[in-house]
């Protein structure tokens, strides 16, 4: 015989493996198993989706917070104070300014004498620290600040030297310690014309 033959005879003489029928029980709960799976993948797409959508409003809100000015009822609560109070503890009651306010129109009615209160100093020793003692207390502050060297500029804004501040900003080298914010605005704004 064959080698076929045999594999033939061999299989035909073997008892067929018969598989148990699985209950309708075994079936219904295969099938519930399946139905939970697919419920649980779904629900976890969900969740994650969700988590998703989630997470990018909340990154519009914050990115809308941030590009949204600053008012001055914000800066007044990080102040610990009310509007009204905020605004009298520096002299501002009386110069129009509301809680919607932007922190713009805020500074735009500073004067030398509110910031200084504003940063918790007497005006004297801020005009010192800033070396602008020669101009007048209820001198706006936008306009007084133009006046600040750029040395005094780093070190009390940025907390460094002007030669740190200069390399950092990649500041032209025109503007020198001694040049006023206003004259280096002028420098910057210059070159950036040209």
């Amino acid at each position: 015989m064959g080698e076929r033959n045999a594999k033939k005879i061999k299989k035909e003489n073997q008892t067929p493996v018969l598989k148990p029928k699985k209950t309708k029980a075994e079936k219904i709960f295969i099938i519930v198993m399946i139905v939970v799976f697919v419920a649980v993948i779904g629900l976890g797409g969900w969740a994650i989706g969700d988590k998703i959508v989630k997470e990018r409003a909340l990154n519009a809100e914050t990115e809308a917070q941030e590009q949204a000015p600053m008012t001055v009822e914000q800066i007044a609560l990080e102040e610990e104070l009310s509007v009204d109070e905020f605004l009298k503890k520096l002299g501002l009651e009386n110069a129009g300014l509301t809680a919607e306010s932007t922190a713009d129109e805020f500074l735009a009615k500073m004067t030398i004498e509110s910031f200084a209160k504003f940063e918790g100093m007497d005006v004297s020793e801020f005009k010192k620290e800033y070396q602008i003692e020669d101009l007048a207390d209820d001198m706006p502050w936008n306009e007084a600040s133009m006046k600040i060297k750029m040395s005094v500029l780093a070190e009390k804004q940025y907390g460094m030297s002007f030669e740190e501040f200069a390399a950092q900003s990649q500041l032209p080298a025109e503007i020198t310690a001694d040049t006023t914010q206003g004259d280096a605005v002028a420098i910057m704004q210059a070159q950036m014309a040209e």
